[in-house]
């Protein structure tokens, strides 16, 4: 089993050691030593002792390498946790230690696979149980801790084929494993809830799981007859995924959401009550876009929230993931929020155009609202070279074609699309696919919009 904190909790290695009271620097020093004796971390995190902060480690023996970061805020571990995704590498652990800090595991692995991390009221999370049983995801890691204002956990879900798992709790330790005796499952990860000052008796959390399905040696059953229930169910699957996709099907439009945001600043800038280092928040995000943007031009869109709504459509990519199974969606709000059909992003992109030379001044300096050749052309290398303001356009503003064009690329678990201008002609292509990796489409999307647009030009 893993362990999470010490000493209220206690963790016990299937195979490797456990070392406790480390200091910041004892934990480099020993992982060098672990590692030079053939073995890897696979948890870490820390404790109040006496006023004096200090860590655990779990290791165990395996040759592929894992990374540590310790003491990162909540926002830091968001960032951290892309990071490593786009590096293609797992969340194997997370623990909540002294000061509200986390401290994560993180190991390489070839093939990394979608998972969620879920942080708040512990009611809440196992309430969320089921839905992720349903969708295939199945927990990892789980940490309960007593916060202020109620009983919390941490938890990571990591998509799978099924495997099966169940999250039991109890009171006895020797209780809990006689329940688990004729079960196939094994333990992975416990997690203790001490008593409290009220006297309440010590909880324990204890996460079953069974191996991956698979079909090796086994038989794959056939029926014969063609009134059979799974005859019945591949028919009704033929036509659900058969169902013809139309104007009116909504889509998460991933980044292209940045652009809107991008509008929404231009509408505080030119209204006089905002400057690029300012900062107002008398309206939520959607409620001034809708006021500001959308209803002025005519433009309809929602912001996602945690499910599916209206006519949006079914979100498909090779690990089940999806917009909504994202850790937060709230935080994708300004960045990939938004929700709308292609012809409300084409009526959009038409504003854009509309307004592409508008400038405004910044320092003295004049610059455009939307888009510059000469600012998205400076290779990557450079951007230490900008000044904040430049930065500011670079990532808010859209992609200036070679042909001239405006454009914005959208990427997110299970969707992907373009929003494109020239001149006339505006063209939005939205999907309810994307590959293993993000942009796996939109080369051949911006090829389509480049021939559309060379078309209805001439």
């Amino acid at each position: 089993m893993e362990s999470t904190i010490y000493p209220e909790f206690v963790g016990i290695p299937s195979s490797g050691s456990s070392h406790i009271h480390l200091t910041y620097d004892g934990i480099y020093l020993m992982i060098m030593s672990l590692r030079k004796n053939g073995s890897e971390i696979s948890s870490v995190c820390s404790y109040d002792y006496l006023g004096k902060i200090f860590y655990i480690i779990n290791a165990i023996n395996e040759k592929e390498q894992s990374e540590i970061a310790l003491n990162m805020t909540m926002d830091e571990l968001e960032k951290k946790a892309e990071e490593m995704t786009n590096r293609r590498m797992k969340a194997r652990h997370i623990c909540k230690g002294h000061h509200n800090r986390f401290h994560a595991v993180w190991h390489h692995t070839s093939s990394p696979r979608h998972f969620i991390i879920q942080a708040g009221f512990l009611t809440d999370i196992l309430l969320k149980d089921i839905q992720q049983g349903e969708r295939g995801y199945y927990p990892t890691c789980l940490q309960v801790y007593r916060a202020i204002n109620g009983t919390s956990a941490l938890i990571i879900w990591e998509k799978g084929y099924g495997v099966r798992y169940r999250i039991q709790n109890g009171h006895s330790l020797s209780g809990l494993l006689e329940e688990m005796s004729n079960s196939t499952l094994y333990p992975s990860t416990i997690s203790i809830l001490p008593r409290n000052k009220s006297g309440t008796k010590t909880t324990i959390y204890i996460v079953w799981r069974g191996s991956e399905f698979s079909w090796y040696d086994k038989n794959i059953p056939i029926s014969e007859r063609s009134n059979s229930f799974a005859h019945k169910k591949k028919e009704e699957l033929k036509m659900a995924v058969e169902r013809q996709a139309t104007p009116l099907n909504s889509y998460r439009i991933a980044s292209i959401s940045k652009t809107i945001t991008a509008m929404g600043i231009v509408e505080l800038v030119n209204e006089g009550r905002l400057d690029m280092e300012s900062n107002v928040s008398k309206k939520t995000y959607e409620q001034y876009i809708q006021e500001s943007v959308f209803i002025p031009n005519r433009i309809e869109g929602f912001i996602g929230k945690s499910e599916r709504v209206n006519k949006e459509v079914c979100y498909y990519s090779p690990d089940n993931a999806n917009p909504y199974t994202y850790w937060m969606p709230f935080r994708l709000d300004s960045a990939a929020g938004w929700v709308m059909t292609a012809e409300q992003v084409r009526i959009k992109m038409r504003e854009d155009e509309e307004k592409r030379e508008v400038k405004y001044k910044s320092g003295g300096q004049s610059l455009p609202l939307i888009g510059a050749r000469e600012v998205w052309s400076i290779p990557a290398s450079d951007e230490e070279k900008f000044s904040q303001t430049q930065l500011w356009q670079r990532i808010a503003v859209m992609n200036v074609g070679e042909d001239g064009s405006l454009f914005h690329l959208g990427s997110l678990a299970g969707s992907e699309g373009i929003a494109y201008t020239k001149g006339a002609i505006q063209v939005s292509i939205l999907t309810n696919v994307r590959g293993r990796q993000q942009n796996v489409q939109t080369s051949w999307m911006e090829q389509i919009c480049r021939l559309i647009a060379q078309e209805g030009n001439k």
